[in-house]
């Protein structure tokens, strides 16, 4: 089993830094699929703008889903399998790797599409594929720092693994 879970980060700080995160990967998304699709080089200021917008809505929408208040009774039900999860180190009976995996599999995909913008339309641009390095990089890290649960994922995933 799993080592218990230290004390967690102020609710501010937890919604601060999903919005940060969601606002990276949208912002770097869109700004990979306009520079692909328009031809036009990659557009910083473009990019920096919607991650601060990115990032508030992801904020406040974290709080509001933290709250409760988008989710049906099943959807918390669920919520609680996770948490009890992430709590004991155990996967819950009849735990899909898929829905585990989901996100992980999207963050990768938008890190690939920013490295390709880097490739195709900027000319292997140095600051795009550290972004893209940055980003493929900055799926892992927050699942260890996010609440002090390392440990406890790379359980839970290897429990995947072997499912």
């Amino acid at each position: 089993m799993a080592e218990p879970v230290g004390p967690q980060p102020p609710a501010w700080a937890r919604a601060a830094f999903v919005g940060l995160a969601v606002g990276a990967y949208a912002a770097a998304g869109a700004q990979a699929t306009e520079s692909l699709s328009s031809g036009e080089p990659w557009n910083w200021g473009g990019m920096l703008a919607r991650w601060a917008g990115y990032a508030v809505l992801g904020a406040v929408l974290d709080g509001l889903t933290r709250s409760g208040v988008f989710l049906s009774p099943d959807q918390r039900d669920g919520r609680a399998v996770v948490a009890a999860a992430l709590r004991t180190g155990e996967l819950a009976d009849g735990a899909t790797p898929d829905a585990w995996r989901a996100v992980l599999v999207l963050s990768q995909l938008i890190a690939v599409l920013v490295a390709v913008a880097a490739v195709v339309e900027n000319d292997s641009a140095p600051g795009l594929w550290a972004l893209a390095l940055a980003l493929a990089a900055f799926v892992v890290v927050p699942l260890g720092w996010l609440g002090g649960r390392r440990r406890r994922v790379r359980a839970l995933l290897a429990q995947l693994d072997a499912a």
